[in-house]
Order: C-alpha cells, then sequence, then structure tokens
C-alpha cells in the first residue's frame, strides 16, 4: 500500500472529518477523495461528549452528510444479501422472525438512522423475498410505487398461504376501487388466485383471475365507504399447498392502484449532526448520496431502488457544487440505445444485466459479440432488425458460438415484414474447433424492410440453478447474421450534454453532463456527471433530490456528492506533535510524545476494544478508547506543561490470559506430582466380574406420591418443550412415574428414545428416497414433520436421566 499510515499515530481534533451514517458511508466518502491522512474520522452518532464535539465541530472541520446507518433488517446465515429494505422510523419489527438480529455498532436514536418516509399510504407486510436472505428489491413499497418493473412478492420457494400485505392511508377515504397487477419474475410459475380483502373491520373474498397478471390488471369494485387500513390475504395460489416449494416462486404484487389515493416515498438522510449545529461554523460540507442497487445480471433479483429519492434536513443556507457518477441501465429499452439514422434492432428479450448481449450484436458484424437471449427456454426467442425503407436480403448467413457454454440452434425461421419465408435446419453444434459455427440459410431473396430470425429448436446445454436447484437452459448466441447491411461505428466518446430530464431538486430540474467512454458504458463502469448550470444555493431547511429512473433515462444516476463550495481546506495545525515509539509488541507499547501544546487524537490503528489502557508517565488513566477512522482506538488526549509526556499502552486482558497460562500450569505439575506418587500405590483391588442388567426388569424406588409429582414435573417440562404432539408431555410423565413404582421395566424411557429416533431417521430416509429432494441450504425443511420425534428422542433421555438420578440417589 503507498503512504500507509503508522499503526500508532497523531491527528489533529481541529481539522476533523465527521460522517453522519456508518461505514458504509466511510467507504463511499474515501471513493469520493474525502478523508486525508492526518485528520481524524469521527461518526456523528457516537458524538455524545461535549468536549468531544466542541473539539470536532471547529470552523476547521469537514462535515459529510450520507444516506447510510440505515434502518434494516440483518441476517447472518448467508454471505450475499444481508440487509433488509431501508425501514419506516415508526414501522413494526417482526419479532417472529429469529433470523433478524440487528447488531447495531453505533448508538441508536433519532436522527442517527437513514429512514423512509411514505405519505399517502403506508406500506408494511408480513414478509418479503424468500425466508432464508433479504432481498430488498422485494419490499411491500414497490407494491404501490406505480411502477410495473418493481413488485412486493413473498415466499419464494416457501408456502404464502396466509401472507399479507397491508395498506394504511392517511386519512380515512372513500375508495371506489382496487386494481390488481401480479408480480411476474422470471420463470415465473405461481400465481395467487385467492385474495381476501380487509376493508378496517370488514372482509370479502376475490377470485384473481388471467387479468390480474398482465397490465392493466384486474379491477375489483368496492362499495365506496370510508377505509383507513385495507389489508390483502393470500388465500390461494394456483398450485395449491405442495410437499415442498423447491423451484416455485414467489407471488406478490408489481402495483396495487388504489383508486383516489397515490403513494409517495422518500429516503430521510440522519439529522443527528445538524441538530448538533446550533450555527454555521464556516465549516466545510459534503453530502454523498449513494443509489441502492443489485447486480442486474442475477435475474432473479430485483434493484431496491430503480432511481435516486433523498430528503435532507439543512441547519443553514449553503452553496453547493454537485459532480457525480452513472452508469447506462441495464433495464432500459432497446429504443434508448439505438443511433441515429442506423437501423433499429429489437429482441424478444435479451441476457440479464449484459448490455453487449443486446439484438444489436447479430448485426453488428463484430465476431467477439453476440445476440444472447435469457436463460431458458429457447424456443420461439427472435431477432428483428428494421431499415428505414425497404431493401433486399439475400444470400443469409448464420453464425452462432459453438464454445461447449451455449445451446446451439438446430432449427430457425425467417420472417420478412412478419411473413415467414423459409425454415432452414442448422446442426446444432455444441462445441466447435474454433468456436463459432457458420451455416447458409439456403433461403430465396427477399424484399422488404424487417428481417426476423425466430429460434425453433434448439440442442440444449444446460446449468444447474444456483437458486432453485433445478436444471435450466443455456441461451443460444447468435455472433452474426449476415444481410448485407454495415452498423456504422458508434463513436469512442460519449457526452450528453446538458440534459435537464435527468435530476430535480425541490421539484426543478438541474440540468447535468453525463462523459466517458463507450466502452465503459456497455461495461457498466462509472460514466463522470457534472452540473451544467451555476452552483446550488440551498437554503435552510428541508431538500429533495430525485433522480430519474435509469429504465425510463439510459443513464442510472448512482452517485450525487454536493459539497459546500464556500469553505477551504485549512492547512495542518502547526503545533501538532511528534510521536516516538519506544516498543511495541503484542500487548505492551510504550511511546513518547514530544512538542504538544494543544488537545490531539493519539490513534492506535487496531479494531476498537475496551481492553486496551492509556496511562501517561504521571499514572493517568485516560479512559477507554473511543472509535477513530471508523475501526480503530482513539484517545483525546490534553497535554500539560511538560514538553515531553511517555504512554504505556497496554491490552489489560493479557493478564487474565497469564493468570490462565499460570493455572494451566500449576494444574499440570499437580496431575505430573499425583502420577509419580500413584506409581507407589498397588491400585485397587481387581474388580469382580461384570453382571448384566436386565433392561426388562422393574423395580420400586421411591413411593407413589414422590413417583407422582416427579412424573408431573417431567410431563409439564415435555409439553413446555415439544412444538407439536402435546399429548405426548403427560405420557412420558406417566411411563417415568411408573417406572419409578416398579410397574413397568426400568430402562423404558431410554428404549422409547431410541425408537423415536431411529424413526425420525428411517422416515427422513425414506421420503429423500421416495421424493428426491434437492440437497440445498433449504433441504432441511423438507422434514420439519419429523422435527417432534427427535424432540421426542431428547426429552425420553432427559426423563430416563432424572429417573436414574433418583435410583442413585435412593441406593
Amino acid at each position: 500500500m503507498l503512504d500507509a499510515q503508522s499503526i500508532l499515530r497523531i491527528a489533529d481534533p481541529t481539522r476533523s472529518i465527521v460522517l453522519s451514517g456508518d461505514a458504509d458511508g466511510l467507504v463511499a466518502a474515501a471513493g469520493e477523495g474525502l478523508l486525508e491522512a492526518g485528520r481524524p474520522v469521527l461518526f456523528s452518532a457516537s458524538l455524545l461528549d461535549p468536549v468531544l464535539l466542541a473539539s470536532a465541530l471547529g470552523s476547521n472541520a469537514r462535515l459529510i452528510l450520507t444516506d447510510t446507518n440505515r434502518l434494516q433488517g440483518r441476517r447472518w446465515g448467508t454471505i450475499r444479501e444481508t440487509t433488509g429494505y431501508t425501514q419506516r422510523w415508526d414501522e413494526e419489527v417482526d419479532r417472529g422472525d429469529l433470523s433478524d438480529q440487528r447488531l447495531d455498532v453505533l448508538p441508536v436514536r433519532p436522527g442517527t438512522l437513514t429512514v423512509a418516509r411514505q405519505t399517502g399510504i403506508r406500506v408494511d407486510a408480513s414478509g418479503y423475498g424468500n425466508p432464508v436472505t433479504f432481498t430488498a428489491g422485494d419490499r411491500p413499497f414497490h407494491a404501490v410505487d406505480g411502477r410495473l418493473d418493481t413488485a412486493w412478492t413473498v415466499g419464494a420457494f416457501d408456502e404464502v398461504v396466509g401472507e399479507h400485505l397491508t395498506l394504511t392511508l392517511d386519512e380515512p377515504a372513500p375508495i371506489e376501487s382496487l386494481t390488481f397487477v401480479q408480480a411476474r419474475s422470471q420463470g415465473q410459475n405461481r400465481w395467487i388466485t385467492d385474495l381476501r380483502i380487509h376493508l378496517d373491520d370488514q372482509a370479502m373474498d376475490v377470485v384473481l383471475d388471467a387479468t390480474s397478471r398482465t397490465p392493466p390488471g384486474q379491477l375489483v369494485h368496492l362499495s365506496g365507504a370510508d377505509v383507513r387500513v385495507v389489508v390483502l390475504e393470500v388465500r390461494d395460489t394456483d398450485v395449491g399447498r405442495l410437499d415442498h416449494y423447491a423451484g416455485v416462486t414467489g407471488v406478490g404484487f408489481a402495483e396495487v392502484g388504489v383508486a383516489g389515493v397515490a403513494a409517495d416515498e422518500t429516503i430521510l438522510l440522519p439529522t443527528d449532526l445538524t441538530d448538533l449545529l446550533g450555527y454555521d461554523s464556516g465549516a466545510e460540507l459534503a453530502i454523498v448520496l449513494t443509489r441502492q442497487r443489485s447486480d442486474p445480471r442475477d435475474p432473479i433479483r430485483s434493484e431496491p431502488e430503480r432511481g435516486m429519492d433523498r430528503t435532507m434536513d439543512l441547519p443553514w443556507a449553503r452553496t453547493f457544487e454537485l459532480r457525480g457518477e452513472a452508469r447506462w441501465s441495464a433495464h432500459a429499452d432497446d429504443a434508448l440505445l439505438d443511433d441515429p439514422g442506423a437501423p433499429r434492432v429489437r429482441a424478444t428479450a435479451s441476457l440479464a444485466g449484459d448490455l453487449v448481449s443486446r439484438g444489436r450484436a447479430a448485426f453488428d458484424d463484430d465476431p467477439t459479440t453476440a445476440w444472447q437471449p435469457p436463460i431458458g427456454p429457447q424456443d420461439g426467442q427472435a431477432v428483428t432488425i428494421t431499415h428505414p425503407v425497404p431493401r433486399a436480403f439475400r444470400d443469409l448467413t448464420l453464425t452462432y458460438r459453438a464454445d461447449g457454454l451455449h445451446s446451439a440452434p438446430s432449427a430457425v425461421t425467417v420472417l420478412v415484414d412478419g411473413v415467414p419465408i423459409g425454415r432452414s435446419t442448422l446442426p446444432g453444434t455444441l462445441r466447435a474447433a474454433d468456436d463459432l459455427v457458420t451455416v447458409d440459410l439456403g433461403l430465396p431473396d427477399a424484399t422488404g424492410r424487417s428481417l426476423t430470425i425466430r429460434i425453433d429448436e434448439v440442442v440444449e446445454r444446460r446449468t444447474m440453478n444456483w437458486y432453485s436447484g433445478l436444471p435450466d437452459v443455456l441461451p443460444v448466441a447468435i455472433v452474426d447474421i449476415s444481410d448485407g447491411f454495415d452498423f456504422p461505428e458508434r463513436p469512442q466518446r460519449i457526452d450528453t450534454g446538458c440534459r435537464e430530464d435527468l435530476l430535480r431538486l425541490d421539484g426543478r430540474s438541474v440540468p447535468v453532463r453525463i462523459t466517458g467512454s463507450t466502452p465503459d458504458a456497455f461495461a457498466r463502469r462509472p460514466l463522470a456527471v457534472t452540473a451544467c448550470g451555476p452552483t446550488l444555493e440551498l437554503s435552510e431547511g428541508e431538500h429533495r433530490i430525485v433522480a430519474t429512473a435509469g429504465a425510463d433515462s439510459m443513464y442510472d444516476l448512482d452517485r450525487l456528492v454536493l459539497t459546500s463550495a464556500s469553505s477551504v481546506i485549512a492547512p495542518t495545525h502547526a503545533g501538532m506533535p511528534s510521536l516516538r515509539v519506544q516498543k511495541l509488541d503484542r500487548t505492551e507499547i510504550l511511546l513518547q510524545v514530544e512538542g504538544a501544546t494543544s488537545p490531539y487524537w493519539l490513534i492506535l490503528g487496531q479494531s476498537l476494544s475496551a481492553g486496551w489502557q492509556l496511562r501517561d508517565d504521571a499514572g493517568l488513566d485516560h479512559g477507554p478508547p473511543r472509535l477513530v477512522d471508523g475501526f480503530a482506538n482513539g484517545w483525546l488526549v490534553a497535554p500539560d506543561d511538560a514538553a515531553r509526556t511517555s504512554f504505556r499502552l497496554v491490552w489489560a486482558p493479557q493478564r487474565t490470559v497469564w493468570i490462565g497460562l499460570w493455572a494451566s500450569v500449576m494444574a499440570a505439575l499437580a496431575c505430573l506430582l499425583v502420577a509419580i506418587r500413584g506409581r507407589r500405590d498397588s491400585g485397587p483391588l481387581a474388580p469382580g466380574s461384570p453382571v448384566f442388567e436386565d433392561p426388562r426388569r422393574s423395580r420400586r424406588v421411591v413411593p407413589d406420591g414422590r413417583a407422582v409429582a416427579l412424573g408431573l414435573f417431567v410431563a409439564t417440562f415435555s409439553v413446555v418443550n415439544l412444538p407439536s404432539w402435546h399429548i405426548a408431555g403427560p405420557v412420558i410423565g406417566l411411563l417415568m412415574t411408573l417406572a419409578l413404582r416398579g410397574s413397568i421395566p426400568r430402562r423404558t424411557m431410554p428404549v422409547l428414545a431410541v425408537l423415536a429416533m431411529g424413526s425420525a431417521a428411517a422416515l427422513i430416509a425414506i421420503e429423500q428416497i421416495r421424493f428426491r429432494h434437492p440437497r440445498d441450504f433449504v433441504w432441511p425443511l423438507f422434514f420439519e414433520g419429523y422435527h417432534v420425534l427427535g424432540v421426542l428422542a431428547i426429552l425420553c433421555l432427559a426423563a430416563g436421566a432424572v429417573q436414574a438420578l433418583v435410583e442413585r440417589r435412593a441406593a
């Protein structure tokens, strides 16, 4: 690493960088060049000490507002998709979801978190996505956001009956009708058929038919009475109840239209930093906004945010300069990629997230590109080129990729102006020497404006779908269709000029310009965003900045940075002391600070831990470390009059480690002495012959009253711990009572435990053989019905242990 900082360093508290957000915001700020060596980084949520506040928020500080430290769920069972969507501050957490474990790194209080604000309609749901990971793109608000390319979905590879979506209006309003458009994800294979609509305290059942599966959707008329809360409960689907749901998609709604009511959502930035500032100290101010997104190459995931929508509260008026970064949207329509004056190319569908694999690649005469339909069935996929004027199509050839990683077309139909002119049979070779196969289609010449190649049959190349565990068909790759037209080359640079349709601030258009290289755009690497007009004058108070969705404009505005234009970064304070390390090991550090005339930060660049203790040469304990630089230990030191101060940093838990090590040594020596002394002993008398105890033997151990009391205790304990079959609890208690009275064999309980566990193992093996459940991360869910047998086995063993203890004490 170039210019790496020392693990022990001094920083100037008067030039602090104070960030409102969390570590995600710290990474974003670093990427924008807002962090500097020698300047300590502090989180505003942890600024609770008045002394710390006074030193950190001066005129030489740099204040950074971010849209991080979000109020969201967290799961830890996977390495991806571990955070949920951004929630409202008043949103209730599902306490029944034991997988949602929120570990708050920073103090949580009003104003420290980034939260959602919903007006018109507040939306809640019983769940979203799937039961294993958090998929923020399936969040509940997507059901009412007015976009059909987003949706609330729930119950992927799981049961969905009973799942519900709750719409709470700001005020009671007459609702004449509801419109439903169901969610449609890739490979959608399950639909809601029975829906129960709760209108405050009334309910009605509705059958959703095929019209609800495509826009404009299914219209359901209501009474028009005033309603405040609408709950949509899933009662059944077209697949019914299944033994397992591997490979079954979730269900939900792309849009629920509430007649006469519009929903709106914006993301509120934390306000704790601005709440701390009563006046404008002249400190530099930067605002870093980042769109939440997912990898568009993952076709089963939808983006958490199609476009950025942020609201920030400024404590005073400021002037800002705007910059940022954008990417070509992978969700943009082919029309937004058209070259002016060039033929128009459209495909039925293209490989998710790959702009190079759009339909144009089949006609661009570039052997390194190819049109690829989405993963899945290839029959019926088609690509069409449309010319401005009619032209002749003759000597048509088709080149496809045969690299063993794609399916291969074996039959295609060619259409001119939508009329078939012939069907061609292709070899369907999956692997060729040079990875390409060119075929003369052998069709008669034709004249028209449009030429369509439709795939009728393919030789399939399959792969395993990581999500469903089921086989998927890999796409074909059409490298070239020689139609006699040479596409003009694209310019190597992109310059949009000043566009007023990409960004709005407080309802007004903000002209911005996007520049970059064309290869970067196709690869979805960042393009530069700059403001066209003058600097932005923002008054004190709330401001809302909204970016147009990339699917509508071609450009995803993924990062926006507003920096205060009036502040000047002050030079490093001339009185900064020097640091000299005298001893450095893993548990103790001796250091000396010279020339300190004002407070300074002493930073140890190891993960924050209260185990580190700092004392000076006068024996003063400087207290526990504070979080600095996003991870490190820091102490704010106020120097005395001495020109030189010595410090000792000690890892205090090491004392406990040394005590444990010495205790281990002493125990080992004691064992050694016992072993040496034991050599003099002749040992115990030879044991007698072992006596086999018949497990069928019964013996009265305790009086009837005590046996009944112990049986009741075991029965109660069993009922509390059984997930189902609660009647088995009293049976276990009764059997132990009889065993203690000598009415049944003594070893009844251990034998029952073995039988219960053996039965569970046998039933699981039989079901796996019969149904061949996919062996993936949801495999244990297929056998939840046998879980109770395992619990029974454990309870029987526990009862047997209690019985054995009573027998020993009675003996």
